[in-house]
């Protein structure tokens, strides 16, 4: 069976497929999205050496307080 990317570019030929996965830092995943083939990828979240953005630390910080409310509610 073929992957996404060759059923896209089998469906549409002329079309640029472009990969935006919501992937906050370098790694295996990144890697896999980048193996997958698409014309264009979008980088992580967080790069090497460079500061996380404000947003993206409110973002995980609420996120995790979420999580952390929701556990102690059930425990």
């Amino acid at each position: 069976m073929p992957d996404a990317i060759e059923m896209i570019r089998e469906v549409h030929p002329a079309a640029r497929v472009v990969l935006a996965p919501y992937l906050l830092a370098p790694g295996a995943f990144h890697d896999q999205a980048i193996a997958a083939g698409a014309d264009v990828i979008a980088e992580p979240l967080l790069g090497p050496d460079e500061p996380a953005a404000a947003p993206l630390v409110e973002l995980v910080i609420d996120r995790y307080s979420a999580a952390s409310a929701e556990r102690r509610g059930r425990v």
